[in-house]
């Protein structure tokens, strides 16, 4: 983990041309995604005791259970100093409930380094299997309490329209759109700022 992590940092556009650079972000996410990934899981699986659950289902259900609290609290803890309320980090805490793929990622390399045997990983396993399981239950009820309580914030919705990248099409359908909504540009390019502006819209 910590080394495509380090690799992700050390692909930037700036280290390759442009064209190239995209090709290198394209396979390397079709590589790290659709081929690393499903084998690490995969693997990790070989390794999983699915007879914890006659010799050890005690300590299963209390790891899951601390896990799920642990993570609820924790979040709702460090969320009150946001001023907006302890019933709101709950909800969020909730939503970070499913957060299970790194606990994996962990107890492998505790397995690997002999830290821990073939049934704790189990049981860590099933923890983020079970604790991921949980995310659309405890979600659903927690939005549920604070819709009724009055106390769910809905965010708005949005008005206008942001176009990246300015020439002669984007500007047509700017300019058709102008009397419904209120248009914004976006270019890396200090002539099509100007281009865009000369026209009367606001250009970043």
């Amino acid at each position: 983990i910590l080394g495509a992590f380090m690799a992700g940092l050390f692909i930037k556009d700036n280290l390759f041309p442009k064209n190239i650079s995209k090709e290198v972000h394209k396979a390397f996410y079709d590589v790290s995604i659709g081929f690393m990934a499903p084998i690490f899981f995969v693997s990790a699986g070989f390794f999983v005791d699915i007879n914890v659950f006659q010799t050890d289902l005690v300590l299963l259900l209390t790891i899951v259970g601390l896990a799920i609290v642990g993570k609820i609290v924790g979040t709702a803890l460090f969320y009150i100093p946001s001023g907006n309320g302890w019933r709101e980090g709950i909800t969020v805490g909730a939503g970070m409930n499913g957060r299970g793929a790194v606990e994996i990622i962990i107890a492998g390399i505790g397995l690997e380094m002999g830290i821990i045997d073939n049934t704790i990983f189990s049981i860590l396993v099933f923890m983020a299997i079970f604790t991921t399981m949980t995310v659309p239950v405890l979600l659903k009820w927690t939005t549920s309490w604070l819709r009724k309580r009055g106390e769910l914030v809905r965010v708005s919705k949005r008005s206008g329209i942001i176009i990246l990248g300015v020439n002669s099409v984007s500007l047509l359908i700017a300019k058709l759109l102008r009397n419904k909504t209120s248009v914004t540009f976006i270019d890396n390019n200090a002539e099509a700022v100007s281009l865009a502006q000369i026209n009367g819209f606001l250009c970043y």
